[in-house]
């Protein structure tokens, strides 16, 4: 969020606005898919290829239940 403001206090409002559209115009794709992920205010949208399915929080915990061996992976 500090970049955020330090970008917004370092640019005039029609930089951050052309900034603002070239990134808008960027992300256009008709025929993609977008997920929205995150939570309050630190969120961002991330593309996926067509015919991506978000994996439903009940399916990934009937799985977890049933394995017997499990890794965790944090970063």
């Amino acid at each position: 969020m500090e970049q955020s403001f330090e970008h917004i206090g370092n640019h005039t409002i029609l930089e951050w606005a052309e900034s603002f559209l070239i990134d808008l115009k960027r992300t256009h794709d008709p025929q993609g898919c977008y997920i929205k992920t995150g939570f309050g205010l630190n969120w961002q949208i991330v593309k996926t290829k067509r015919g991506f399915k978000e994996l439903e929080a009940q399916t990934l915990e009937d799985q977890y239940e049933e394995t017997k061996k499990r890794v965790f992976i944090f970063y």
